[in-house]
């Protein structure tokens, strides 16, 4: 219902009579079809923050959780050189969780996307993590089975990728 309320939106704003058939909601697939060769395999890094039990909540026999800091940035470094993530993301969540555990906070989580061939090779990997207000980031190297387990894991996409590029 929502698509079709919005492709009317559409059409009305493109002053037209008659939805475009072509966005019809009941359509399967659309036309994504063609553009298959613009979608790219990513890793994707989660970083979420820590929660915290609240001061005076467990004597009370209530456990009620915090996010102790908020995500603020990452940087993924092989060597000494920061490898670009494809799309660095900061997203707010709202949690509002009542039961024998609450939660009511709003917590800053980061998601990060690299390309495949950011963890190819043998040079050591680094995650270094900035948390709101905290002034020294965390440092975290990944472990060389880490990367060749990611890398082992998009082996036919970068095979595909290194055989279509020479000729």
């Amino acid at each position: 219902m929502a698509e079709r309320e919005a492709a009317e939106g559409r059409a009305k704003r493109r002053k037209e009579k008659q939805p475009d058939p072509q966005d019809n909601p009941g359509q399967q697939f659309y036309s994504w079809q063609k553009d298959t060769d613009n979608f790219r395999p990513v890793v994707r890094i989660v970083a979420r923050p820590e929660t915290k039990v609240k001061m005076g909540s467990a004597l009370l026999g209530v456990l009620s959780y915090t996010f102790k800091t908020d995500f603020e940035k990452m940087e993924l470094k092989r060597g000494g050189m920061v490898i670009e993530p494809i799309h660095p993301g900061r997203v707010k969540q709202v949690v509002n969780i009542e039961g024998a555990a609450t939660m009511k906070d709003i917590g800053y989580f980061g998601y990060y996307e690299y390309a495949p061939e950011a963890f190819e090779g043998t040079v050591p990997l680094t995650l270094t993590v900035w948390e709101q207000g905290l002034e020294t980031p965390k440092v975290i190297a990944l472990t060389p089975e880490m990367a060749a387990m990611i890398s082992g894991d998009f082996a036919p996409y970068l095979e595909h990728r290194r055989t279509a590029a020479t000729p």
